[in-house]
């Protein structure tokens, strides 16, 4: 085999090590795009099983039947809040506002149907208002009495 013959065979070895790695990279590429469309399937058929809210998502019965947001011991529930389901974005949220609250963090939370805070006023002032303003199906959900 002459030296001309091992630089060609070295260069096909090159390209098909390439060719693999490529295809590899691709592959996995694609698990991940249809791993991440199966878990949005999962979390609307999550939603589309709540039937009660207020009792099946933990952030939302923490804040109806203890007086707490989860995560925020320091804040203190008003007469007057509220818990609201809209959709946005082609999906169900609830939210939750506290107005009378002084501390901004505890004052308008919005959640996903895992509980999840979404949003939150006090970090994203404008994130909060476009999310108002694509909200629909606005819906009250609980409001607390004096």
């Amino acid at each position: 085999m002459d030296q001309g013959d091992e630089i060609g065979e070295y260069f096909l070895t090159l390209e098909s090590k390439l060719v693999m790695r490529t295809s590899f990279v691709i592959a996995t590429f694609i698990l991940v795009l249809l791993a991440s469309c199966l878990d949005e399937r999962d979390v609307a058929k999550q939603c589309a099983d709540i039937t009660k809210p207020l009792e099946e998502i933990l952030a939302l019965k923490s804040i109806v039947k203890n007086g707490v947001v989860i995560g925020r011991k320091q804040c203190t529930i008003y007469a007057g809040a509220q818990i609201f389901s809209g959709m946005y974005k082609g999906g169900k949220v609830f939210y939750f506002t506290n107005p009378a609250s002084s501390l901004a963090i505890c004052g308008f939370i919005a959640y996903n149907c895992q509980g999840e805070e979404v949003f939150n006023r006090a970090l994203n002032d404008q994130e909060w208002e476009d999310f108002m303003g694509e909200l629909t199906d606005i819906e009250q959900l609980w409001v607390k009495n004096p």
